[in-house]
């Protein structure tokens, strides 16, 4: 199956609220400062429907996703900086691409790939890809750096959104990300370029 991916709109999505003030730096803990800056990815595919329209509140949530890692690897910036948003247009059918899926063609999907290239003061940490087929189906491909995201994380920031998005504000949840740089408190005469 033939099928084209056409970026259409790439733009930086800020919170709907700004980081509280009294919490502008987020500490990483040593493990994330000896994880690499590599972005994790994530892919879910939405059968045809009409889509209400996106929804990044769960931003202000998890404030310290809009931010930046500062450039001695100790804390990120909660600056309001921005995630990164795409939208693109697929040329082709959501049902057949999945009877007869072909792997590599799944990173056209995503935003962002691998490692960061560029400074890690510059590198947004979260990116969202939103992919509308011809027939209507959505697939959301995300790529998260691991320096502040794992599996867990990123679940919770996903699920949050959904509910917010659905309207159940009930379930939407608050990131409790604070406790493992009391755990594992990070380390400042470990060089910048260590890693595991």
């Amino acid at each position: 199956m033939e099928m084209l991916v056409e970026v259409t709109s790439r733009e930086a999505v800020k919170p709907s609220s700004p980081a509280p003030h009294h919490l502008k730096t987020f500490n990483l803990c040593l493990l994330d400062q000896m994880t690499l800056a590599y972005y994790t990815p994530m892919v879910f595919f939405y059968p045809v429907h009409k889509p209400r329209g996106l929804s990044l509140t769960a931003l202000a949530r998890f404030y310290p996703l809009a931010g930046r890692l500062d450039k001695n690897n100790l804390h990120i910036d909660c600056n309001d900086t921005g995630i990164l948003y795409v939208e693109a247009q697929v040329c082709g059918s959501l049902s057949e691409f999945l009877k007869k899926p072909k792997i590599v063609l799944l990173d056209e999907f995503l935003p962002l790939h691998g490692l960061s290239t560029v400074s890690q003061e510059e590198a947004v940490l979260l990116g969202i890809q939103v992919n509308v087929f011809s027939c209507g189906g959505i697939v959301i491909g995300t790529s998260s750096s691991h320096k502040i995201m794992d599996r867990t994380t990123i679940s919770v920031f996903l699920r949050t959104w959904a509910a917010i998005a659905a309207g159940s504000l009930d379930q939407a949840m608050r990131a409790e990300c604070m406790a493992a740089s009391t755990i594992f408190p990070r380390s400042k005469v470990m060089p910048p370029n260590a890693r595991v």
